[in-house]
């Protein structure tokens, strides 16, 4: 992206330069500052802009932050907000009863408002459905060898 930005500039600059090298007699002042004005031009809209909408984004999801939010954390680390500690800090609850400090600004996403459900933080459910996927597997024969 930036290289094709990079390159319409240049050959926009190009292009400007051999008209006023065409053209008969000196040219203006404002003829000559016209390519450097549009390579601004161009890198506002293409990244300038761009990039601090992202940033004004990320900042109203840190600030609308609060307890039972579920988080990434710019390092990967996922977790259900557990606390609000003030306006830098956050507690993260990454697994049952471990709660780390993070500062508000490193958690990178949101992933639901909600709090998880009972269901879904049980291992009560997920030992049984191991156990009944071992009951399956152990009741099927094993494949014969024909000789």
């Amino acid at each position: 992206m930036l290289t094709r930005i990079l390159s319409l500039a240049l050959a926009l600059f190009i292009f400007t330069e051999t008209a006023n090298a065409q053209s008969f007699g000196g040219s203006g002042g404002l003829a000559n500052f016209l390519p450097i004005i549009a390579i601004f031009a161009i890198m506002y809209f293409f990244m300038f802009r761009p990039q601090s909408k992202k940033a004004k984004e990320h900042r109203e999801m840190v600030a609308a932050l609060k307890r039972g939010d579920r988080v990434v954390v710019a390092n990967g680390i996922l977790g259900v907000v557990s606390k609000v500690i003030d306006e830098a800090e956050i507690a993260v609850e990454i697994a049952s009863g471990v709660e780390i400090k993070v500062v508000r600004s490193s958690v990178s996403q949101v992933i639901s408002k909600k709090p998880p459900t009972e269901k879904e933080t049980s291992d009560k459910s997920a030992v049984k459905k191991t156990e009944s996927l071992k009951k399956k597997a152990a009741s099927k024969k094993p494949p014969t060898v024909k000789k």
